[in-house]
C-alpha cells in the first residue's frame, strides 16, 4: 500500500502522501519544474540537450524532490522510496512537447490523488498513461521513463499484479543502473521495491514458487541494504526499513534469530530517525507487531500494534485504510 507519503511517492512513503516538493524556477522559462536530483556526471549522456538545460538549475542545487513515495509493511506495501517525476505548471506553451510534458505532470499528480481516494483501477490506467506518455516525450533510456515505470509497479503491486509489478521494477532497475549507476539512491530505491514485491508475492504462494522468491528477495535487499549503508548512513530511515525487510525474509527462510534481530533494530533506527509523529514510525511498529504476532508473541505484538493504530488514526482518521489494516491485526490478536 502506499503509505503515509505520495508518489516513490517520497517515500518511500509515507511514502504516501508524505512526498516532498521542492520548485526551481528555470531561466529563461515559462515552466515551473520538479523533478528528483540524479547524478548529473552520470546522467548527462543519456539526456538530450534539451533535457540537460531543462534539469540544470535542480543538478547545480543537488536538491531532491520526491513525487510518489511509498511504504508501510505488515504484509507489506510500498517501501517508499523516490522516484523521479517531472511536475510543471501551464504559463503559455510554445511547443507541442512542452504542452506533452504538462499532460504528463497532470496525468503523474491525478496518480496520486486517485491512490488517496483508493482507486487503485484508475490508478493504475492513468499510470499506464504516464509510462506512454514519458517515452514518447524523454525516450526508454531516461531517469523520468523508469520513475513512470517504478509508479506503475508500486499501484501493480498493490493490486496483487506481481509479475506484471516485477517486470515493471526490472525494466526501470535495468535503466537506472545504465543512466545513473548502480550505486545511487533512485536505483537502490527500484531495487528495494522489487524485493518488497518479491517478498508480498511469496507471502501470498507455496511451496518452492514461495521459497525461491523469498530467496530472490533476499539476494537484493543485501544489496540494497550495502548500497544505503554506504550512501545514506546507518541511522537512515530507508537504511531501518530495508533492514526490517530483510529481518522478515531471513525469519521466513529459517533464519529466526537474525531476522527478528533485524526487524527490531530496523524499527529502532527508523524511530530514532523520524520520531514518534512520523507515518514511518507508525509502519516500523506496525512491522514490529506483526513479526511478534507470526512468532506467536501475540501478548508482546499487541502494544506496537496499539501504537501504530493511535498514531495512523490521529495522523490519517479512522476510516484511511492504513488505520483499518492495523485496526484488522488489533482485532485479530484481541
Amino acid at each position: 500500500m502506499f503509505v503515509g507519503c505520495a508518489l516513490t511517492l517520497s517515500s518511500r512513503s509515507s511514502s504516501r502522501l508524505k512526498g516532498v516538493w521542492q520548485i526551481k524556477k528555470l531561466a529563461g522559462s515559462n515552466l515551473h519544474k520538479w523533478c528528483y536530483g540524479i547524478n548529473r556526471e552520470n546522467a548527462k549522456a543519456a539526456f538530450s540537450q534539451r533535457s540537460q538545460n531543462m534539469f540544470q538549475s535542480y543538478f547545480n542545487e543537488k536538491s531532491k524532490a520526491r513525487f510518489f513515495c511509498t511504504k508501510d509493511s505488515n504484509s507489506e506495501s510500498f517501501d517508499a522510496d523516490n522516484v523521479i517525476g517531472v511536475k510543471s505548471y501551464k504559463k503559455g506553451f510554445q511547443t507541442a512537447e512542452e504542452a506533452k510534458e504538462s499532460d504528463l505532470a497532470e496525468k503523474q499528480m491525478l496518480v496520486r490523488e486517485l491512490y488517496a481516494q483508493n482507486n487503485l483501477d484508475k490508478a493504475v490506467a492513468t499510470a499506464s498513461e504516464c509510462v506512454e506518455l514519458a517515452s514518447s516525450i524523454f525516450g526508454k533510456q531516461h531517469p523520468v521513463y523508469a520513475s513512470s515505470l517504478n509508479n506503475l509497479a508500486l499501484l501493480n503491486k498493490e493490486i496483487g499484479n506481481y509479475t506484471a509489478a516485477i517486470d515493471n521494477y526490472s525494466q526501470s532497475i535495468g535503466i537506472y543502473k545504465e543512466i545513473i549507476g548502480y550505486e545511487h539512491e533512485s536505483t537502490a530505491t527500484a531495487m528495494n521495491n522489487l524485493a518488497e514485491t518479491y517478498k508480498t508475492y511469496g507471502d501470498r504462494s507455496k511451496g518452492m514458487q514461495k521459497h525461491q522468491l523469498y530467496l530472490n528477495s533476499l539476494d537484493l535487499l543485501h544489496d540494497v541494504l550495502a548500497v544505503r549503508k554506504k550512501l545514506l548512513g546507518e541511522a537512515s530511515p530507508l537504511t531501518g526499513s530495508t533492514m526490517q525487510t530483510l529481518g522478515r525474509v531471513l525469519y521466513f527462510l529459517g533464519n529466526k534469530e537474525e531476522g527478528t534481530k533485524n526487524v527490531l533494530e530496523g524499527a529502532k533506527v527508523i524511530e530514532a530517525a523520524v520520531g514518534e509523529e512520523d507515518p514511518r514510525a507508525a509502519t516500523a511498529w506496525n512491522n514490529v507487531g506483526y513479526h511478534l504476532k507470526i512468532e506467536g508473541k501475540f501478548d508482546e505484538a499487541l502494544p506496537w500494534y496499539e501504537k501504530a493504530h493511535n498514531l495512523r488514526e490521529k495522523l490519517y482518521g479512522s476510516q484511511h485504510m492504513h488505520t483499518i489494516m492495523v485496526k484488522n491485526n488489533l482485532v485479530i490478536l484481541i
